[in-house]
Parts: structure tokens; sequence; C-alpha cells
């Protein structure tokens, strides 16, 4: 392949990982927002007002609590593995592109 293609190509990588990380990023805020609210709320639905030790015993006794915890893991995994196949996707039609133009 020629310079121009190859500059052409990475250049269209780092866009396309750029995006992925700051999806991945927003998803993991999203995700923490949302424990943080669910916390809060079961902390205030049990015990009638928002303390520290109210906070620690919804965390600890809540197993819903605890799926919720793990889909911030869940995210930035997810945003990797979409874009990964959306890169191999582009990167497939660039190729496809170029061939054609030669």
């Amino acid at each position: 392949m020629g310079s121009f293609t190859n500059e052409l190509r990475s250049r269209n990588l780092e866009i396309f990982r750029s995006q992925a990380r700051r999806e991945a990023r927003q998803g993991v805020l999203i995700a923490f927002g949302a424990i943080v609210a669910a916390t809060l709320g079961v902390c205030f639905y049990e015990q009638g007002q928002i303390t520290l030790a109210g906070v620690i015993s919804a965390q600890y006794d809540n197993p819903a609590l605890w799926v919720l915890n793990f889909t911030a893991f869940v995210f930035p995994l997810w945003g990797q593995y979409a874009s990964r196949n959306f890169m191999q996707h582009a990167d497939a039609m660039v190729h496809y592109e170029t061939e054609e133009l030669r």
C-alpha cells in the first residue's frame, strides 16, 4: 500500500479509537451515577435518611446493588469490543476502496 493509504488508515483508526474511549468513559460515568443514585435511594427508603452507615449497609445488604456495581466494569469492556469490531469493518472498507481505486 502507498504512503497516503497508510496515513489515511492510521488517521481513521485513531479517530475510531478516540471515539471508543469517549463512549467508554461516558458509559462508566453513567454507570457510577446510577450506582450512587440507587444506593442513596435504597438508603433513604430503608432508613428514612441518608447517612454513611446507611449507605454502607445498603451496599452490603442489597444483592441488586451488587449487580448494578458490576455494570461499571461491563461498559468499558463492551465499548472496547464494539469499537474493535467497528474498526475492523472500517479498515476493510478503506482497504476495499483503495484496491478499487488502483
